[in-house]
């Protein structure tokens, strides 16, 4: 298959299509990565341990992200060896180490403290400070979470799936890898970063995988996201634009990634995982995918 049909097959399921295949013929296996959002100190403990638990049990890692600092104020500037304490329990902070050092976890950064700084109708925390208070913001987030939890933080996840180019430098500045957000944000940029953008909701999975094994396309990653309010046993409510979607339980969750573990052509991963498998995350991939999904075969796709 050459790489204009995995884009176009990309757009329609929503999945990021892989570089060409090399020379040697590999067999094929459509990725699953689970990413988690909205750990916090405001959010269950109770059901993302429930959920990390349910991945563990069929071999999936979770990237969860968490808000170091939920609605705190901002640091003037960065301060090395501060050894600032995230805004977490010690119980919460108990769990995330628990899975860490099982393997079941790789921990994000989802912003600093969640909140909406934006003057337009797109929320954003990042987007229009400049690099400094960016920088400010990763730094102090990434070292008081590291220190907190003794993992080596890499993967940022911006709030609101919005960030502005310095935000992707301020990244590269302070350590990160990864940074995995939508498919709709900013991308008019050069940049060393890997990119994961989020492809499907949790209720959405097993249509997505369907559709990519009936048409034998393979050769691509999906990166599933979903957040406490997707769960039932969270007790919380839909926001607003998701109220078209349904919640789900960790049982549906537990069933569901159970049938796709015996599925012969997909395979659950993780980041960690596809870093060491040399997986293309650069963000000429992730453009070509933007670029097709605007394009006339695409705009009137059902």
């Amino acid at each position: 298959m050459n790489v204009f049909h995995k884009l176009v097959f990309s757009i329609f399921i929503s999945v990021i299509a892989s570089a060409p295949a090399q020379a040697e013929e590999v067999p094929d296996k459509l990725k699953i990565i689970l990413r988690y959002d909205d750990y916090s100190n405001f959010t269950s403990m109770e059901v993302a341990d429930a959920f990390i638990d349910t991945a563990r049990s069929v071999g999936a890692g979770v990237l969860i992200s968490v808000i170091p600092f939920p609605y705190g104020d901002y640091p003037e500037s960065y301060v090395p060896d501060a050894k600032l304490q995230p805004f977490l329990s010690q119980e919460k902070i108990a769990l995330l180490k628990k899975h860490l050092v099982e393997g079941s976890i790789e921990i994000a950064i989802h912003g600093f403290a969640h909140k909406n700084n934006a003057h337009s109708s797109d929320k954003s925390e990042f987007s229009g400070f400049d690099i400094t208070k960016q920088s400010v913001l990763l730094r102090t987030a990434k070292d008081a979470l590291d220190t907190a939890t003794g993992a080596n933080i890499r993967t940022f996840v911006p709030p609101f799936n919005q960030y502005d180019a310095a935000t992707l430098k301020a990244l590269e500045n302070t350590g990160f890898q990864i940074l995995s957000a939508g498919m709709g944000s900013y991308s008019k940029t050069d940049s060393r970063l890997g990119f994961l953008p989020g492809t499907t909701y949790i209720d959405r999975l097993k249509e997505v995988i369907s559709s990519a094994l009936s048409k034998k396309h393979r050769d691509a990653t999906v990166i599933v996201t979903l957040h406490p309010y997707d769960i039932i046993e969270s007790g919380d409510k839909l926001p607003q634009f998701r109220k078209n979607r349904g919640q789900v339980s960790i049982q549906s969750i537990r069933d569901d990634l159970n049938q796709i573990s015996k599925m012969e052509n997909v395979q659950f991963s993780s980041v960690g995982a596809l870093i060491e498998n040399g997986e293309d995350l650069s963000i000429e991939r992730w453009q070509a995918n933007l670029r097709l999904k605007k394009s006339v075969i695409t705009l009137h796709a059902v």
